[in-house]
């Protein structure tokens, strides 16, 4: 299945490469002058091309016969699965471009770059083991789920649901940074304000010296009953 992932991704590659080319053929008369040949609603066109834009549209067709010749290699090897596979690698694919897109129109979306088990994509490594364990936990979830506070929006890192129960799980991975701790501060507070307390409803993850300590944070979540 990873293989034949791999193989639509590059797919798609190769085909939103080809996309912006000149379509059809190129047919040069006489060494002098050519014209780009190429079938529309049904009919034959023929666009003629000056001959001092001959070298360049030499040079873009020959691109394009490149990578049409690596599209046709990799979709033969696309075929060689099954129907079931394909149609399922599919729907995965398609779920992870949707998901890539998502997470691109959000602010500062190019920060998105780790892709989950449940599905989507995350900013950080950190966040992606967190993610990891509350899916093969079976714990439901939605990632920055936007959560009204005060005229504010805040966003926390995860929204769980368990047993009719919301918790909230932030991430804090960068309290070495004065900014970060100012700013989780006053986050906090105003979590506190509105009944979201740490250790209740709330569970907090920290890193030391970069690392993340699972262990510790899965004792967290089976103290909190979370899990059993």
């Amino acid at each position: 299945m990873v293989s034949l992932l791999r193989l639509l991704r590059h797919r798609d590659f190769l085909e939103a490469k080809i996309a912006p080319l000149p379509p059809g053929n190129l047919v040069i008369r006489k060494q002098r002058y050519g014209a780009q040949q190429f079938y529309r609603d049904g009919k034959r066109v023929q666009v003629y091309i000056p001959r001092k834009d001959l070298p360049m549209m030499k040079a873009l067709y020959a691109e394009k016969a490149v990578l049409t010749s690596r599209l046709k290699v990799v979709t033969a090897q696309i075929n060689t699965h099954s129907v079931r596979e394909r149609r399922k690698a599919e729907a995965l694919w398609r779920h992870k471009k949707k998901a890539f897109q998502l997470a691109r129109a959000k602010p500062y979306g190019d920060q998105y770059r780790y892709y989950t088990l449940h599905g989507e994509y995350v900013i950080s490594k950190s966040e992606v083991i967190l993610a990891d364990y509350l899916y093969l936990h079976r714990i439901p979830y939605e990632y920055e789920k936007p959560l009204p506070l005060e005229n504010t929006t805040y966003y926390p890192d995860f929204t769980l649901f368990v047993n009719d129960k919301v918790y909230y799980l932030e991430h804090l991975g960068m309290l070495t940074d004065a900014k970060y701790r100012s700013d989780w501060r006053r986050k906090r507070l105003a979590y506190n304000r509105n009944g979201i307390i740490e250790g209740v409803n709330l569970i907090c993850t920290r890193e030391i010296c970069g690392a993340i300590d699972m262990q510790e944070i899965d004792r967290t979540f089976r103290e909190m009953h979370i899990i059993k």
